[in-house]
């Protein structure tokens, strides 16, 4: 059996579990349902297949088991597996029902811009060995269920009404991040201080701020950053730490795709106005 040149076994992702090949194995061409692994028929699995171009992202969305011969040889594939009592936690706390009351829809050939999108940073973020956290690999997994039970399962969500002011829950959690920028946060941590469910908090923080909770996380790293910078007395390594970075390249990358310079730049900038 030809192992997957990226996993996330060693990186702590139980509740989603990510596999990617540049070419489709053999062995999944020639597996029906029949020989499925035991484990493989207890989760629901996303196979997305590509020749390379962009507009080739074909997904398969299974709830039991291998996709019966439908991966087409010569793709690339990633798979991810999605633990049923997560699936089954998003579900209850999203309103969806009790506990193993959910079922997923088996979609094959499906165009999923979004999902295919979740895939991908999944894929980008093993390959990096996790570099962006809890919080960024929590939100990842719920994005994806909440994807699938919104366009996917066989039932609609019952109303789930929040039962405190929107505003002041997020301005809570918003607070409680300015008070642990330096830690790894977890989106269960985060849903605890506005008193929801982890699903519930994303969709909330979504739409007051446009913002998924992890990425405003990292505005708030980078503006801390920033003051940093100002005083013009630590290194670039000694700020990234500081600001809750995982390292001097992690902060540089992140502060580039938010402010469109390096930090070095903007130290330059700033010592240029001076």
């Amino acid at each position: 059996m030809k192992l997957p040149i990226i996993s996330s076994e060693k990186l702590g992702w139980d509740n989603v579990r990510f596999f990617y090949w540049q070419s489709v194995p053999a062995h999944f061409m020639d597996m029906d349902e029949a020989n499925a692994e035991a484990d493989c028929k207890q989760v629901v699995t996303i196979y997305g297949c590509s020749d390379g171009t962009p507009e080739s992202g074909e997904l398969h969305i299974c709830p039991h088991g291998y996709p019966s011969r439908l991966i087409q040889h010569g793709f690339s594939l990633f798979i991810i597996q999605i633990v049923p009592s997560f699936l089954d936690t998003i579900a209850y706390e999203s309103g969806y029902g009790q506990i193993g009351a959910v079922e997923i829809k088996h979609k094959a050939y499906v165009q999923d811009a979004k999902l295919w999108q979740l895939g991908s940073w999944m894929l980008e973020e093993v390959r990096n060995g996790g570099v962006h956290g809890t919080l960024y690999r929590d939100s990842l997994a719920t994005m994806t269920v909440l994807h699938l039970l919104q366009h996917y399962a066989l039932m609609a969500p019952l109303d789930n009404a929040p039962n405190r002011s929107t505003h002041q829950q997020i301005a809570e959690v918003i607070q409680y991040m300015r008070e642990h920028l330096d830690s790894d946060l977890e989106l269960t941590e985060l849903a605890s201080v506005a008193n929801v469910s982890s699903p519930h908090l994303i969709r909330l923080f979504k739409k007051q701020t446009g913002y998924t909770p992890h990425q405003y996380f990292i505005r708030l790293r980078v503006e801390r950053s920033k003051v940093l910078l100002q005083y013009g007395k630590e290194s670039l390594k000694a700020i990234a730490i500081q600001a809750g970075f995982a390292d001097q390249g992690h902060f540089t990358r992140l502060f580039k795709r938010l402010t469109g310079i390096t930090p070095m730049q903007y130290a330059n900038e700033l010592i240029s106005r001076r």
